[in-house]
Protein backbone atom coordinates (compact mmCIF):
# COMPACT_ATOMS: atom_id res chain seq x y z
CA UNK A 1 0.00 0.00 0.00
CA UNK A 2 2.76 2.47 0.87
CA UNK A 3 5.71 3.47 -1.20
CA UNK A 4 9.19 2.44 -0.19
CA UNK A 5 10.82 3.20 2.10
CA UNK A 6 8.46 2.51 4.96
CA UNK A 7 6.50 5.72 5.82
CA UNK A 8 6.75 4.83 9.52
CA UNK A 9 10.53 4.48 9.51
CA UNK A 10 10.90 7.53 11.80
CA UNK A 11 7.99 6.55 14.07
CA UNK A 12 7.40 2.78 13.98
CA UNK A 13 5.27 3.05 17.14
CA UNK A 14 2.55 4.70 15.04
CA UNK A 15 2.35 1.92 12.41
CA UNK A 16 -0.57 0.11 14.10
CA UNK A 17 -2.27 3.31 15.26
CA UNK A 18 -2.73 5.14 11.96
CA UNK A 19 -5.58 3.71 9.91
CA UNK A 20 -5.39 2.40 6.36
CA UNK A 21 -6.08 5.39 4.09
CA UNK A 22 -7.95 3.22 1.61
CA UNK A 23 -10.40 2.21 4.37
CA UNK A 24 -10.78 5.68 5.88
CA UNK A 25 -14.23 6.81 6.96
CA UNK A 26 -13.52 10.10 5.19
CA UNK A 27 -12.48 8.58 1.85
CA UNK A 28 -16.04 7.95 0.67
CA UNK A 29 -17.92 10.15 3.09
CA UNK A 30 -20.81 12.05 1.52
CA UNK A 31 -22.09 14.95 3.65
CA UNK A 32 -25.52 14.51 2.10
CA UNK A 33 -25.86 11.13 3.85
CA UNK A 34 -25.96 12.88 7.21
CA UNK A 35 -29.35 14.35 6.33
CA UNK A 36 -30.93 10.91 6.16
CA UNK A 37 -30.07 10.42 9.81
CA UNK A 38 -30.65 14.06 10.83
CA UNK A 39 -33.38 15.50 8.58
CA UNK A 40 -33.67 18.60 10.79
CA UNK A 41 -30.29 19.68 9.40
CA UNK A 42 -31.43 19.70 5.77
CA UNK A 43 -31.15 23.50 5.73
CA UNK A 44 -27.35 23.10 5.81
CA UNK A 45 -27.34 21.27 2.47
CA UNK A 46 -27.43 24.43 0.35
CA UNK A 47 -24.41 25.77 2.28
CA UNK A 48 -22.14 22.82 1.40
CA UNK A 49 -19.66 22.90 -1.44
CA UNK A 50 -20.37 20.35 -4.15
CA UNK A 51 -18.03 17.42 -4.78
CA UNK A 52 -17.14 19.06 -8.09
CA UNK A 53 -16.22 22.35 -6.41
CA UNK A 54 -14.10 20.62 -3.76
CA UNK A 55 -12.30 18.57 -6.41
CA UNK A 56 -11.63 21.62 -8.58
CA UNK A 57 -10.40 23.61 -5.57
CA UNK A 58 -8.08 20.79 -4.45
CA UNK A 59 -6.73 20.34 -7.98
CA UNK A 60 -6.10 24.09 -8.36
CA UNK A 61 -4.02 24.15 -5.17
CA UNK A 62 -2.10 21.02 -6.16
CA UNK A 63 -1.44 22.46 -9.63
CA UNK A 64 0.08 25.57 -8.04
CA UNK A 65 2.20 23.39 -5.78
CA UNK A 66 3.87 21.61 -8.67
CA UNK A 67 5.90 18.42 -8.36
CA UNK A 68 7.64 19.19 -5.07
CA UNK A 69 6.86 17.40 -1.81
CA UNK A 70 3.66 18.44 -0.06
CA UNK A 71 3.70 18.21 3.73
CA UNK A 72 0.38 18.05 5.56
CA UNK A 73 0.15 19.02 9.22
CA UNK A 74 -2.44 16.73 10.77
CA UNK A 75 -3.90 16.10 14.18
CA UNK A 76 -7.05 14.44 15.44
CA UNK A 77 -9.14 12.60 12.86
CA UNK A 78 -6.88 13.44 9.93
CA UNK A 79 -3.88 12.03 11.76
CA UNK A 80 -5.44 8.76 12.88
CA UNK A 81 -7.80 8.19 9.97
CA UNK A 82 -6.17 9.76 6.89
CA UNK A 83 -8.11 9.59 3.66
CA UNK A 84 -5.03 9.88 1.47
CA UNK A 85 -1.96 7.75 0.93
CA UNK A 86 1.17 9.28 2.41
CA UNK A 87 4.88 8.62 1.98
CA UNK A 88 6.25 9.65 5.35
CA UNK A 89 5.16 10.32 8.92
CA UNK A 90 7.08 12.89 10.96
CA UNK A 91 6.36 14.68 14.20
CA UNK A 92 6.05 18.42 13.81
CA UNK A 93 5.29 21.56 15.72
CA UNK A 94 3.62 24.64 14.31
CA UNK A 95 5.21 27.54 16.12
CA UNK A 96 3.05 30.45 17.20
CA UNK A 97 -0.08 28.26 17.09
CA UNK A 98 -1.78 26.18 19.76
CA UNK A 99 -4.63 23.68 19.82
CA UNK A 100 -7.54 25.28 21.68
CA UNK A 101 -11.29 24.89 21.97
CA UNK A 102 -12.08 27.81 19.69
CA UNK A 103 -14.71 26.44 17.29
CA UNK A 104 -18.35 26.37 18.31
CA UNK A 105 -20.88 24.13 16.60
CA UNK A 106 -24.60 24.80 16.84
CA UNK A 107 -25.62 22.80 13.75
CA UNK A 108 -25.81 19.43 15.44
CA UNK A 109 -22.54 17.61 14.77
CA UNK A 110 -21.25 18.36 18.25
CA UNK A 111 -23.88 20.58 19.72
CA UNK A 112 -27.18 22.37 19.30
CA UNK A 113 -28.35 25.96 19.37
CA UNK A 114 -29.33 25.43 23.02
CA UNK A 115 -26.09 23.66 23.95
CA UNK A 116 -23.28 24.54 21.53
CA UNK A 117 -20.45 22.04 21.21
CA UNK A 118 -16.87 23.23 21.36
CA UNK A 119 -14.03 21.56 19.56
CA UNK A 120 -10.35 22.15 19.14
CA UNK A 121 -8.64 23.85 16.24
CA UNK A 122 -5.39 25.68 15.70
CA UNK A 123 -5.39 29.17 17.12
CA UNK A 124 -2.71 31.83 17.06
CA UNK A 125 -0.69 32.35 20.19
Amino acid sequence: MYSEPDPFIHHPELRDKVGDPLKSFFRNFKPEEVFTKYPELIWVLDKLYTDEYRTASRNAVLDLHGDSDLWVFAYGSLMWDPAFIFDEVRRARVTEYARRFVLKDVWGARGTVETPGLFAALDTG
